[in-house]
């Protein structure tokens, strides 16, 4: 799949701005992608998800910095992100 499917996104517009965050799932590109403020990814490469369902967090730890689990286990291959800035757009799912 092209593009860059959003778990969850409530990141303003432009996607680089300071303001939201958004958690996406890139099949294309096989990796996990979370943005805060900017444009600085926390990424989890080498991602290969079936039809199952699995469980995904993001985690970010308030100083420029987080993590990616998937199914309980970090598999987090950038752990530097912007920061979380607050966001009047709407909360999109899905």
């Amino acid at each position: 799949q092209a593009g860059n499917p959003r778990i969850f996104d409530k990141k303003a517009q432009p996607w680089t701005s300071a303001a939201g965050y958004c958690l996406q799932y890139k099949p294309g590109q096989n990796n996990i992608t979370a943005l805060g403020g900017n444009d600085n990814l926390l990424r989890a490469n080498n991602i290969d998800l079936d039809t199952n369902w699995h469980y995904l967090a993001a985690v970010y730890n308030g100083n420029g910095t987080g993590r990616v689990y998937l199914n309980g286990v970090d598999v987090t291959s950038d752990g530097t992100v912007g920061a979380l800035g607050a966001s009047a757009t709407s909360l999109r799912m899905g």
